[in-house]
């Protein structure tokens, strides 16, 4: 299991199919955006991704 919270993690996903980290990408894009890139993902409003 991969946990990502934020695009800057976005690393974590690079060995996973290109379709897979693109949908990641515009998640975390969205989180970052909506609920900032400093948020605590398991307190604060915003979350994170679990592949």
């Amino acid at each position: 299991m991969i946990e990502v919270s934020y695009l800057r993690e976005y690393g974590k996903v690079k060995s996973l199919p290109m379709e897979v980290q693109e949908t990641i990408q515009g998640i975390l894009q969205i989180l970052d955006t909506e609920y900032g890139a400093d948020r605590n993902k398991y307190e604060d409003d915003g979350g994170y991704v679990l592949v």
